[in-house]
């Protein structure tokens, strides 16, 4: 059979045209693949490629996987107090000035993030500052997409009606430290450390945490170290007080015996004297024993003082009072 091709019709030609339409729409369809999975190899690359100990923190904080991309791209890093006192020299100049530690900042221009490394028993605060600094960045993101407003309003609102006297501190010292950056440092305060906040508020943090109250638990964990400190120190003065008026009464007893006891040998009355001779050795027994048992309570204090003082001196740079640190009874004799 022969066939009879037409004049003017190229075969070839339209094949060709076909499969260049076919591989233009390949390459598109790859462009667009490439584009749409850019961001989550990036995402992937920046958590695989990240420091484990700030991957950790991010974790421990409750981030979502948002809150810790946002955290990680700022290159966290921990550093000592003269690291600190370097990287972000405004602030801690101004904290320090106050008394204070700096234990993190937020470096908006190089956005980067600094967290002072703490001891072993203060690591959580290490959890909330990666929290706290992270919001930075989140508070600045939101004011800038127009947002912001509404953001401050919420944040004034829950301030006003939390009304803690801790919180009212910071921001006082905000005030002198940072300011015009109240809002700002209000947002991570309020974030990390309280939970009965407003919807409106709430839903800010929202997309940055699968769990904030892990950040928030962090911080309560701090706050009761030192709670449970001061209540022992609380509980051992008492201790202490009862024990010495204790001891007080009962050497009062026995110097009257004992002086008693004098004036009846004097006398040359050998019964009175040793009557009340034994009132007197019984009566310093008991004393004695008092003032051990205040010089034990008194060792647990002085324990407890310290390691208070230390914690202390960690935290925000203050020593508690070491002039408070009690002295040991002595025993009196006759």
């Amino acid at each position: 059979m022969e066939v009879t091709v037409k004049p003017g019709i190229n075969i070839s030609s339209k094949k060709n045209k076909q499969i260049y339409s076919y591989a233009l729409i390949g390459i598109l369809i790859i462009f667009f693949a490439l584009i749409a999975l850019a961001q989550p190899i990036s995402d992937y690359l920046e958590i695989a490629n990240a420091s484990p100990v700030m991957v950790k923190l991010a974790q421990q904080s409750g981030m979502s996987r948002e809150g810790e991309l946002i955290f990680l791209r700022t290159n966290p890093q921990l550093v000592n107090s003269s690291q600190m006192a370097s990287d972000c020299s405004e602030n801690t100049a101004a904290n320090n000035s106050n008394g204070f530690v700096e234990q993190g900042c937020y470096m908006f221009k190089s956005n980067r993030i600094y967290i002072l490394k703490m001891p072993s028993v203060l690591y959580d605060v290490e959890v909330s500052t990666a929290a706290y600094e992270m919001l930075h960045s989140v508070y600045i993101s939101i004011s800038n997409s127009g947002q912001g407003s509404a953001l401050d309003k919420a944040i004034e609102a829950n301030f006003q009606a939390i009304n803690d006297s801790f919180l009212n501190s910071q921001v006082a010292n905000f005030a002198n430290t940072e300011p015009g950056d109240r809002d700002l440092e209000l947002f991570s305060l309020l974030g990390t450390g309280y939970s009965n906040l407003t919807q409106d508020l709430a839903n800010y943090y929202q997309p940055y945490f699968n769990n904030i109250k892990e950040t928030v638990a962090a911080n309560n964990q701090v706050t009761q170290l030192f709670q449970d400190d001061l209540s022992q120190l609380t509980q051992l003065t008492d201790t202490m007080n009862a024990d010495s008026n204790d001891a007080d009464a009962v050497i009062n007893k026995a110097n009257i015996a004992y002086n008693d006891s004098v004036d009846w040998a004097n006398a040359g009355n050998a019964y009175e004297d040793n009557y009340n001779y034994n009132i007197y050795s019984q009566d310093y027994d008991i004393y004695s024993q008092d003032v051990d048992d205040y010089n034990n309570t008194v060792n647990q204090y002085n324990q407890i003082l310290q390691n208070y003082d230390y914690l202390v001196a960690e935290y925000d740079g203050q020593q508690f009072n070491q002039a408070s640190t009690v002295q040991s009874q002595q025993q009196q004799s006759q």
